[in-house]
């Protein structure tokens, strides 16, 4: 194994990604922070390190060479760089200061995994969005009452992992339209296709965290 101070960014997130497949929780705060003491960008080993060793997971899991535990202790090392490398990434991002607008994000009922809802938040935040993240297994009612009683947010994002779950999105999408019109709608998650979006009445989806941040861009109107 080469000593971090040794290896290139592209190296360090290759390894990242590994260590998080590998399940190696030491492993992948190590790295995390060699990024942080060379100086790299946090953003992009999140991306690139991080978030591409979650969706090799993904993958073993949907293969069946990986199970719930796996999953779970895989998370629990992508959690571990992610948390030493936020503070980094909200800095690059210009802090917490919303310029581009107000974001709810939410995981839709009946789904409890909120890893990619979680990077995408922390990637709207460090891009200058305010987030008001609802957490997971959020059921329609609860997110109209939050856009009700807490007016500005002109964006939603919703989440899910299972096909399980498409109809609660549905059903989340269709509430929120009705009762609010003029809000923007981006959805994302593993089964959701840009064709299912659309079926819902959606304004977009995107297939990677990087990719939401900048549908959320577009929808708030900003470069």
């Amino acid at each position: 194994m080469p000593d971090d101070i040794t290896l290139s960014e592209e190296e360090l997130h290759a390894a990242l990604a590994e260590a998080v497949v590998n399940l190696d929780l030491q492993r992948t705060g190590e790295l995390a922070q060699a990024v942080l003491d060379r100086g790299f960008s946090a953003r992009r080993a999140i991306l690139e390190g991080l978030s591409a060793g979650m969706r090799r997971v993904g993958d073993k899991f949907c293969s069946h060479e990986f199970f719930v535990p796996e999953v779970v202790v895989a998370s629990r090392a992508m959690y571990r760089g992610f948390n030493l490398l936020k503070p980094r990434m909200l800095e690059e991002g210009g802090g917490s200061v919303a310029r581009r607008g107000r974001v709810a994000i939410a995981v839709v009922q009946g789904d409890l995994h909120d890893i990619g809802k979680n990077i995408v938040r922390l990637l709207l935040e460090a891009d200058g969005f305010a987030v008001d993240d609802l957490g997971k297994n959020v059921p329609p009612d609860l997110i109209l009452e939050h856009l009700q009683q807490n007016e500005g947010p002109s964006l939603l994002a919703l989440s899910t992992l299972m096909t399980s779950t498409m109809d609660s999105m549905r059903r989340t999408v269709e509430a929120a339209r009705a009762r609010f019109p003029q809000i923007r709608i981006m959805v994302g998650g593993a089964p959701v296709s840009e064709a299912f979006a659309r079926d819902l009445g959606a304004d977009g989806t995107a297939g990677d965290a990087a990719g939401a941040v900048q549908l959320a861009r577009r929808l708030a109107g900003g470069p």
